[in-house]
């Protein structure tokens, strides 16, 4: 009696341990199919990312919107990828002027910058299936001002959180 008390209860720990390992691997399944941890080195979205930061994206998004923080694939054809910013959406005019930034002829109170613009002017007529994107750190970004509009089809991910990285 005793002897199979530790039977079943042997067997009841190793159903619990395989059906942790089988939850976990799904889970991690799940995630891989899901989700992208991408770690920011450089400053173009300071102070939102900074380096050392890690951003997490999905790939099963719907749409994007205005203010959101997206990845896409490096235009100039490095492999890489790029996070910035969601600024223009499709059909619309951006324009810089005296440092402003301007949408289809208003003025946008850019909450998400962090310095100032560095151009005095620059405009863009985006087309259906573009967004203009820029980094929060408007004055070193490499961004949609440098390499033009993203094309839907090269968005990645759209980031849905990040993870501040430990204090060394």
């Amino acid at each position: 009696m005793e002897e199979d008390r530790k039977k079943v209860k042997k067997i009841r720990i190793e159903l619990i341990v395989y059906g942790l390992a089988v939850l976990m691997l799904l889970f991690s399944i799940f995630f891989r199919l899901n989700f992208r941890i991408y770690k920011n080195s450089t400053l173009s979205m300071y102070p939102t990312i900074d380096v050392g930061d890690y951003s997490i994206a999905t790939f099963n998004f719907k749409e994007i919107n205005r203010g959101d923080m997206i990845a896409f694939k490096d235009p100039f054809g490095s492999g890489d990828n790029y996070i910035k910013r969601v600024i223009g959406l499709p059909n619309e005019t951006i324009e810089i002027k005296d440092h402003e930034l301007y949408i289809s002829g208003e003025k946008y109170d850019d909450i998400f910058k962090s310095s100032e613009i560095p151009e005095t002017y620059y405009e863009i007529v985006l087309e259906s299936d573009e967004y203009f994107v820029m980094g929060d750190n408007r004055s070193i970004s490499l961004d949609s001002r440098d390499f033009g509009p993203i094309k839907y089809q090269d968005i990645i991910a759209k980031v849905i959180r990040v993870v501040k990285s430990p204090v060394d």
